[in-house]
């Protein structure tokens, strides 16, 4: 049973992150090629952002507050909608400001889905079924390195429509998948007394302030990530040269993601993280000041000890010292704090400051960023490996 479930849960992320590579990880491509520039992109990206940190928590309030509506059927709707979406924009005539609607409305529905995805694992450890959620995620990871390469290839020899085709066929597959897992069943008893985002953050104050830390840094690689297109072609590069890159950038995540429990069995949750947001100075600075493609492949490469390190050392975080009735909402703020907040500052300044100003200006937001989100993570974790060492001091024998 427990084999066979970890087996179905690695395919729904294998899934569903190639699912995401073809929505977001060629997004500045494919809107480009709609006529688009930077600034109306960085509009598209950024406006599903802000409509994220919104809109998650209600999907998050609705699921737990219907006995009958679950996280599965939840998630048919949240990636159905986007396919038949997809496939209009991309093979029918449409008006420019239709096309900005449809596919802000896309990334919003994806993006609400994170959460449920991690909630789904959580919710079978705490069953006592013990699921690896940093295997499956880090093969999610290779999922989206491999689907980067094979869809950049696709784009140079057809052309970005299509990429709507592989999203809704894979959209499909993982929604048969995720429909059928085995003995799914949530608890809804008490969902009136379930916490709300503003309850979270004043409870878990150091939780809060470790993501708002993690949502500047993560501004920083946002504006990397949607931009790495033009980055790649200031260096002399190509799309191809770009579905290579984003390929080193995820499949670095799996290793770390992959050892994340272990390593929470042997240390604090705390010292790793401070280790992660260290990291980012080499993850964003490097890439961001490369001088050329091989500099720009190493900062990519750090993607493991930061963004693949803290996700799922963060997930596992938030189950542990979130309540019952806070686990959902606390993992909901993790993916409103990054993928909400922090990529709408990366996005909507990345494309002004470049349409604007250059793509220089751009790289010099990324690096104070960076290091704005690393002083303040570095911070809190300070204070609160000292905190713990205070309550817990070392025995003299």
């Amino acid at each position: 049973m427990k084999q066979r479930l970890q087996m179905q849960y690695n395919f729904l992320h294998i899934l569903f992150w190639l699912i995401s590579c073809s929505l977001n990880g060629f997004v500045a491509i494919y809107l480009k090629n709609k006529g688009l520039d930077n600034t109306l992109i960085g509009v598209v990206t950024g406006s599903s952002c802000v409509l994220i940190t919104f809109v998650s928590p209600m999907v998050t309030n609705y699921v737990q507050s219907h006995e009958h509506i679950t996280i599965p059927k939840t998630m048919d709707v949240l990636m159905a909608v986007p396919a038949v979406f997809f496939l209009v924009i991309s093979f029918l005539p449409v008006p420019s400001m239709a096309l900005i609607g449809i596919y802000v409305a896309n990334l919003t529905m994806f993006l609400c889905a994170v959460p449920l995805l991690s909630t789904i694992a959580m919710n079978y450890n705490a069953r006592g079924i013990d699921l690896n959620f940093g295997l499956s995620r880090g093969l999610g990871s290779i999922s989206y390195a491999a689907s980067a390469v094979v869809l950049s290839l696709l784009v140079e020899w057809l052309n970005p429509n299509w990429l709507s085709v592989v999203y809704a066929i894979s959209a499909l597959t993982f929604l048969i998948l995720v429909n059928t897992l085995p003995d799914y069943q949530e608890e809804k008893s008490q969902t009136q007394k379930s916490g709300s985002i503003a309850s979270v953050i004043v409870k878990y104050r150091t939780l809060f302030f470790i993501l708002l830390g993690w949502s500047f840094a993560f501004a920083g690689s946002t504006s990397l990530s949607t931009y790495l297109i033009n980055v790649v072609e200031n260096l002399g590069g190509n799309t191809t040269v770009y579905g290579f890159a984003i390929f080193a950038m995820a499949a670095s995540e799996m290793p770390a993601m992959a050892v994340t429990r272990k390593l929470m069995r042997r240390f604090d949750a705390m010292p790793l993280i401070l280790v992660s947001g260290i990291c980012y100075i080499f993850r964003n600075i490097l890439v961001a000041l490369a001088p050329n493609l091989m500099i720009l492949f190493v900062g990519m490469m750090f993607q493991s000890v930061t963004y693949g390190l803290l996700t799922s050392v963060l997930t596992y975080y938030v189950a542990d010292i979130c309540e019952k009735d806070d686990q959902v909402m606390g993992q909901t703020l993790i993916g409103m704090m990054t993928t909400g907040i922090g990529s709408m500052m990366g996005n909507v300044l990345g494309g002004i400051l470049q349409d604007m100003f250059g793509l220089n200006a751009m790289l010099l937001f990324v690096t104070f960023s960076t290091l704005l989100g690393i002083v303040i993570m570095v911070t809190v974790c300070i204070i609160q490996i000292r905190r713990n060492v205070n309550k817990h001091p070392a025995v003299n024998a």
